[in-house]
């Protein structure tokens, strides 16, 4: 099993993927708006007793409840109003690249805290519906819950995965001298392309999805001659230097004719340079006698 491979050869995809995931974000609200408003009903006007005790009609509704109300009633009145109004008029402030990963980034962490309040609140009762299957009322509010709550996560999803694409898409054109944070997604003119990172999000993506053991995933990605170890490289780094030819205990080297050496013409002779003294004789140091003069007068002073 493998995913298919990202089409990202040309720009025009950004805005159709913007369209595509704040749509389903708005039908995400749209459903998690319903199902609390739902639950909220029948916490607020049902009736339920748990060994005798009365615990429905609540006097107040559910946190988690009221929290997912207001986050969908956020997302499905600025979402589809932003969609709308860069339809409209281009270049609005509402369509900036620099408004909308602010505005959406705020709603993903919204949209995740929700989720999850719903999932942890949601547990308990979740499992007082696996015990009383015949009360429709808590097997109400249990659906209702957990419909929320992947809803919810489904949100989060949609809008962190277009946050990060638009953040990385408009940092890699600044870099290649065309910043677009002061422009709307539809008139931005890009340069660059994500394409490396998604790629390498796809091949990590598939390697997780293969049924091929990791060593072999491991093994196909780096032949053995690529990983002979540092044994092999310096040695043949070695071998453009010396050429060894080992005779019995004893190895001899062979210098690589790097540089080719100089032909000198017949009866050429090297110049004698002596330096002034005998080259078998080495010239012994003066040594200083008392008065501070060295043996031998200095220049300029007769000899007595």
């Amino acid at each position: 099993m493998s995913l298919p491979t990202p089409n990202t050869k040309h720009h025009d995809w950004l805005p159709t993927y913007r369209v595509s995931a704040l749509s389903a974000v708005s039908g995400f609200s749209v459903i998690v708006l319903a199902v609390s408003a739902h639950y909220i009903a029948q916490t607020l006007t049902g009736t339920l007793f748990i060994d005798g005790i009365q615990v429905l009609p609540a006097d107040s509704p559910d946190s988690f409840s009221v929290f997912n109300l207001v986050v969908a009633l956020f997302t499905f009145i600025t979402v589809p109003a932003m969609l709308t109004i860069d339809r409209l008029r281009k270049g609005a402030v509402t369509s900036l690249i620099m408004v909308e990963l602010i505005w959406f980034g705020v709603l993903s962490v919204l949209w995740v805290a929700a989720a999850g309040l719903t999932a942890d609140t949601i547990g308990p009762i979740v499992d007082l519906c696996k015990v009383n299957p015949r009360v429709k009322i808590l097997q109400r509010m249990c659906k209702d819950g957990q419909v929320a709550a992947a809803f919810g996560f489904l949100a989060f999803i949609a809008l962190l995965s277009y946050v990060v694409i638009l953040l990385a898409q408009s940092i890699i054109s600044s870099q290649h001298g065309s910043p677009v944070w002061k422009t709307s997604v539809s008139r931005a003119n890009f340069k660059g392309s994500i394409a490396p990172v998604l790629n390498v999000v796809h091949q990590g993506a598939n390697a997780l999805l293969s049924d091929t053991p990791m060593k072999e995933n491991v093994e196909a990605a780096y032949p053995p001659s690529q990983h002979q170890g540092q044994h092999g490289a310096t040695q043949q780094q070695q071998a453009g230097y010396f050429n060894g030819a080992a005779t019995g205990n004893t190895t001899t080297y062979t210098p690589s004719p790097v540089t080719q050496q100089t032909q000198l013409p017949q009866g050429y002779q090297a110049p004698d340079v002596s330096y002034g003294y005998d080259q078998q004789q080495t010239p012994q140091p003066q040594q200083p006698v008392q008065g501070g003069y060295t043996q031998g007068p200095p220049p300029g002073v007769a000899q007595v």
